[in-house]
């Protein structure tokens, strides 16, 4: 060791899913993944919209560990990937905005902590049935429920500054339509949402 200087071990950040690697490396401009580089990341964008230009651009995340270390992080786009699991978002209380349209998401329980969350976009996740775990996002204001398993909407009567809702259930040639009993109690909820103020978008009973 000469004139003092100090040696310290810089810590890396272990990032197993390479498309989540991809879209961090991006964010910090090439960076190396350190815990103090992620801090600066505020905003993450790694939609399925990049494999337009070229399959190069774009790979998608099937596996979100490792971002939890964003602790910072505001607005999360990850539209068309191969998501399952939120568990590492459980953390990131800042978030305000995250897209997640078209995914494999089934549980919304690591969300429930994620109070300054106003958009919350969810569509094309069909196997996601149980949007009980929102009832604590106070803040939220568009919540895009479309094309989802989803037929129970009791809880958005708990959401407070909800103002704008996506919703109509997820059919498909040969699958069973939506209970009539199921969707006169979807009605009830959204004629009590419109009475509120809440405007509703893409919405269509499914035919029986």
């Amino acid at each position: 060791m000469t004139s003092g200087a100090i040696l310290r071990r810089v810590r890396y950040v272990s990032i197993k899913d390479f498309g989540l690697y991809r879209a961090l490396k991006e964010a910090v401009a090439g960076e190396w993944l350190t815990p103090e580089a992620l801090l600066a990341v505020t905003d993450l964008s790694w939609d399925e919209y990049r494999a337009e230009v070229g399959p190069e651009h774009w790979q998608p995340i099937d596996d979100l560990r490792g971002i939890q270390h964003c602790v910072n992080l505001r607005g999360l786009h990850l539209d068309g990937n191969h998501i399952r699991s939120l568990l590492p978002l459980a953390g990131l209380d800042q978030l305000t905005e995250l897209w997640l349209v078209d995914n494999d998401v089934t549980n919304l329980k690591p969300l429930a902590g994620l109070t300054a969350l106003t958009t919350l976009v969810l569509d094309m996740n069909r196997r996601l049935v149980n949007i009980a775990p929102l009832v604590g996002l106070h803040r939220l204001e568009y919540l895009n429920i479309a094309d989802t398993g989803v037929k129970d909407l009791s809880p958005l009567l708990d959401l407070p500054a909800l103002t704008r809702l996506a919703w109509k259930p997820y059919t498909m040639y040969g699958r069973k339509p939506v209970a009539p009993a199921v969707l006169r109690r979807a009605e009830g909820v959204l004629t009590t949402l419109r009475d509120r103020g809440v405007s509703i978008e893409r919405y269509q009973l499914a035919s029986t």
